[in-house]
């Protein structure tokens, strides 16, 4: 049974991470024939050099497919079936950065082909001046059921005197997620001043596709809360089982979705022009006084700016709430592990590797949602 989950959860990837190669295949499209990803390169650019530079960009693409092809069936002639969640893991993290790599270094090579457009992208931008709370992207009847489900498991738990790190562990991933969420909304949406409403409607289907994400692991973690529930009542391995299918079916569905919803984003994409000013240029400019470790850090805190562009290279605003808030949280989390991880250890020390397991597949599927900060606005 668990090498047939596991063959089933691979393919399941693999069929995800196909749907979503379209997408990274025709990246430097995404602004029409005319553009090289962000680089005007003009009219039949793509019928001359622009056709051998596509080609390497592409054939880069395929290499770490390949390469687990042939680690794929390594794994199938040794039988190493439980290898399969670190080969999505490591596919996927492979994937996204060569794409991005890849990009990038083509982008580099394009740009001496680049053109001065008779109509320029937009550069002066202007700010949505609507208003955005957290509850107006919060579905009423998600939370409480998911409220009811995290409150009634960690009660039942504590009654039952079961091991209580990981549900306070997933607990405080919660309240990770609930910050993200929070983060998302805030985010400031740039718009050009020419078609701005359009520019805006793309901001708004993207922070809704994240914040549905957000939601998704959210309603994950309170699962994984009601399979351990579950576990401490019972050990038949028919509920364990019955547990595990449906939350790859649900999971196949809200995939399923949000690849829809991409592939009506990135349809968006295509009807407007990559906008010329970048994020270090819409804020005003940081004061040369403010940097300090060679540039590395900047301390200003009424910018509302995460990264500065510094006299060197771009520096943390270490000043910024967030920034502070997200490092508090991160070293939180990581004495939260730590001390699970010992105290697991110590009570079921033959659990572990089927713990360390578990975790690698709950990365592998936060890699395999699909990604739309491929393309940037700004």
């Amino acid at each position: 049974m668990d090498t047939k989950f596991s063959l089933l959860t691979y393919f399941l990837v693999v069929v995800t991470r196909v749907a979503s190669f379209r997408r990274r295949w025709d990246m430097p499209l995404t602004h029409g024939p005319r553009y090289f990803y962000r680089l005007h390169v003009g009219e039949g650019f793509y019928e001359g050099a622009g056709r051998k530079l596509l080609q390497l960009y592409r054939a880069l693409l395929l290499w770490p497919y390949f390469t687990e092809l042939v680690a794929f069936m390594v794994l199938m002639a040794h039988q190493n079936y439980k290898a399969l969640t670190a080969l999505c893991g490591v596919g996927l993290i492979a994937t996204a950065l060569n794409q991005r790599l890849s990009l990038a270094m083509i982008s580099r090579a394009a740009k001496k082909f680049e053109e001065t457009e008779i109509d320029p992208a937009p550069a002066a931008i202007t700010f949505s001046l609507s208003p955005r709370r957290l509850a107006d992207y919060t579905h009423p009847v998600f939370e409480i059921v998911l409220a009811s489900v995290i409150t009634l498991t960690l009660i039942f738990l504590a009654l039952t005197r079961a091991e209580m790190g990981p549900p306070l562990l997933l607990l405080y991933l919660q309240v990770g997620f609930l910050l993200l969420k929070k983060a998302i909304v805030d985010w400031r949406a740039a718009a050009p001043l020419e078609n701005s409403e359009l520019y805006l409607e793309v901001r708004e289907r993207r922070r809704k596709l994240l914040l549905f994400a957000c939601d998704f692991y959210r309603g994950a973690l309170g699962f994984v809360m009601i399979k351990q529930a579950v576990f401490q009542v019972t050990t038949d391995e028919r509920w364990r089982w019955t547990l595990q299918y449906l939350y790859l079916g649900v999971t196949i569905a809200c995939v399923c979705f949000a690849i829809v919803k991409t592939n009506e984003l990135y349809a968006l994409y295509r009807k407007i022009k990559p906008t010329r000013v970048r994020g270090s240029k819409r804020l005003t400019p940081p004061d040369p006084n403010g940097f300090v470790a060679g540039g590395l850090l900047y301390f200003d805190r009424d910018n509302p700016a995460i990264l500065i562009q510094g006299p060197r290279s771009v520096a943390l605003n270490a000043g910024n709430h967030r920034l502070l808030l997200a490092a508090t949280y991160l070293v939180g989390l990581m004495l939260l592990i730590m001390w699970t991880s010992k105290a697991h250890a110590a009570t079921w020390p033959e659990s572990i590797h089927q713990v360390r397991t578990e975790a690698a597949f709950c990365a592998g599927e936060i890699a395999v949602w699909p990604k739309t900060g491929n393309v940037s606005l700004n």
